[in-house]
């Protein structure tokens, strides 16, 4: 740790950044005590909103010839448990199969119209090529022959339909949206285009526009389960949760054994506090696929939650042995195992996840908090600092790191650490007055005065 020594800890604009990372786990310990709320279970974790674009049934498509800071807060202010569990729960993510959307729909092959207009015929047949290039995984391929058919016959709303899957799998996002807006003049009252424009739209990150589309297509065809699922998803991450839960309860309704609504649905309901519900949901998708990794993982987040530790740490060891480079597994493995204070385990898990994914701020974080509890103070700075680099904006890894400097008497630095998570959040003065990591600067005259007022 010869860094530390090279540090000069009476310079705030030095000591501040250095400052930030044991804060994460900390802050959710404090809140737990405080406040006696739940862990967040957001590390949307793992939210995936990028979309597989896969060929549906020929009868899905009708077709017509002629798919911070703030949040930082949020998320603290759900921590919860006793004292050690919530320290590290804060970081206990859900990992993303949960919020992954349903595919595109791509229009079907075309019967040759029965047509003396020979372009109308051409256009078709171009048409038909790009489904079968699709199909073979050529997509630029089809894009050309989509709009050569488009050229021909601008008014084929399925061409532009599936134009639109194309160029969104290209990540043309404008264009894409372009297209399905194009199919929708021809074609209004098409619950696969509305669907299609929502997915697209989401990716956008147009939120409203997109549940406005779903909702269209759901006017137009109420069974459109994939629209029922993807509308929850996009009503989860505006935050309403009982709309959400509605829809992908619809989505069940229309296909009982659709493993990922199972699991959506168990997200929803542990973010209401419906452990008991949400449990059985992610058990539900279990019986239907038992080799889902990210379920498992979910099911042990939630029972963790519960209080269930055993249970716990056995689903984030079957979600392992299915998907051994699973780092939110590891990462939650390594949190409940510090609960359990078998600290040495818990570190290796974490030093797993960060292998997996060196860039995880909830295993560095984590880490550091394992090796605080060791004792291993230079070490669990060094983590709560790579915590922060990647994520400098979290008030928890400022306390956090308060607390380590504080636990090694190092007052100056300490302080400067606590008065940065209190600008992010004027919460944490009040909680340092009851933290005893800060014992031993308790008595440090700045200490006082920046939490104490004297």
């Amino acid at each position: 740790m010869e860094w530390l020594s090279a540090i000069k800890w009476d310079q705030p604009a030095i000591v501040g950044p250095v400052a930030a990372a044991l804060t994460a786990g900390v802050f959710g310990i404090v809140i737990a005590i405080v406040q006696r709320k739940k862990p967040s279970d957001d590390d949307t974790a793992g939210v995936s909103t990028n979309v597989n674009i896969n060929n549906a049934p020929s009868n899905v498509f009708k077709p017509t010839i002629g798919l911070n800071e703030k949040e930082v807060g949020q998320e603290v202010g759900k921590a919860v448990d006793p004292l050690r569990q919530d320290m590290a729960s804060v970081s206990a993510g859900i990992e993303a199969l949960s919020e992954q959307l349903a595919t595109a729909q791509l229009a079907p092959k075309q019967p040759l119209p029965d047509s003396e207009n020979p372009l109308k015929v051409k256009a078709v047949e171009f048409f038909n090529a790009g489904v079968d290039a699709y199909d073979e995984g050529e997509v630029r391929q089809a894009l050309g022959h989509w709009l050569d058919a488009v050229k021909l016959d601008p008014d084929d709303a399925a061409a532009h339909n599936n134009l639109g899957i194309a160029l969104k799998a290209k990540d043309d996002l404008d264009a894409a949206i372009e297209h399905y807006n194009d199919a929708l003049r021809i074609d209004p009252d098409n619950a696969v285009v509305h669907y299609n424009l929502g997915i697209a739209l989401k990716a956008k990150g147009e939120l409203d526009a997109a549940i406005e589309h779903y909702n269209d297509a759901l006017r137009i065809d109420p069974d459109h389960g994939k629209a029922h699922y993807n509308l929850g998803i996009a009503l989860k991450a505006k935050g309403e949760l009982d709309a959400a839960i509605e829809h992908y309860n619809d989505a069940l309704r229309i296909d009982p054994d659709d493993v990922a609504t199972h699991n959506n649905l168990g997200i929803a309901l542990k973010a209401k506090g419906e452990l008991d519900a949400a449990i059985e949901h992610y058990n539900a998708a279990l019986r239907i696929d038992p080799d889902q990794a990210v379920v498992h993982n979910n099911l042990g987040v939630a029972l963790k939650a519960k209080g269930e530790l055993d249970a716990a740490i056995e689903h984030y060891n079957a979600a392992l042995r299915i998907n051994p480079d699973s780092a939110a597994a590891h990462n939650n493995l390594g949190v409940a195992l510090a609960d359990r204070g078998e600290f040495d385990a818990a570190i290796e898990e974490h030093n797993a996840a960060i292998r997996i994914d060196p860039d995880n701020q909830k295993a560095h974080n984590n880490l550091g908090l394992a090796l605080k509890a060791k004792g291993d103070l230079d070490a669990a700075i060094e983590h709560c600092n790579a915590a922060i680099r990647i994520n400098p904006k979290s008030a928890r890894y400022y306390d956090n790191l308060a607390c380590a400097l504080a636990r090694k008497k190092a007052a100056p630095a300490a302080v400067v650490a606590l008065a940065k998570a209190i600008d992010l959040d004027q919460r944490y003065r009040a909680w340092a007055r009851s933290d005893t990591d800060y014992n031993p600067i308790r008595d440090d005259p700045a200490f006082r005065k920046l939490v104490y007022d004297e």
